[in-house]
């Protein structure tokens, strides 16, 4: 899953920053929110392992004494597609793809390799797509694609 970077402006005559965190929507309190962080540097990241909305805020404190909170500063990450098909099309050389739109998806790529990796890095980005399904156009008959 990804890591998540909050960042924020020093405010002088701060002795250090507490981030909260919080999946899902607005709150008005910060006791809706879980303390992540408390650090003296103006930088703090979290990784992530939960699909979602997910919101953080951050208080700079005096003497131990924390000020009015920040704004929410949002990151989505979206659910992992599901449902992943495929089916032959008329044309020679062409397959579609099909899966579950997942939510909070502004689009999918779509990679393809002929050797099995683990790796972003062991595949080809083929296609960026809106809304599925797409369709694989260029492939080679008896050709094994991942």
């Amino acid at each position: 899953m990804p890591d998540i970077p909050v960042s924020w402006d020093s405010v002088s005559n701060a002795d250090s920053y507490d981030v909260f965190h919080r999946v899902g929507g607005t709150a008005e309190y910060l006791t809706d929110y879980t303390t992540v962080a408390s650090t003296s540097e103006t930088s703090y990241t979290e990784t992530i392992t939960e699909t979602g909305v997910h919101r953080y805020r951050v208080t700079a404190l005096q003497n131990g004494t924390p000020g009015a909170p920040s704004a929410d500063v949002t990151y989505t990450i979206p659910a992992t597609p599901s449902n992943v098909t495929f089916s032959d099309t008329a044309t020679l050389g062409e397959l579609t793809v099909s899966w579950d739109d997942g939510s909070l998806s502004d689009g999918y790529y779509v990679y393809q390799s002929q050797e099995p990796g683990s790796a972003e890095s062991d595949y080809t980005l083929v296609s960026d797509v809106a809304n599925p399904p797409e369709t694989l156009t260029g492939l080679e008959g008896g050709t094994q694609y991942h």
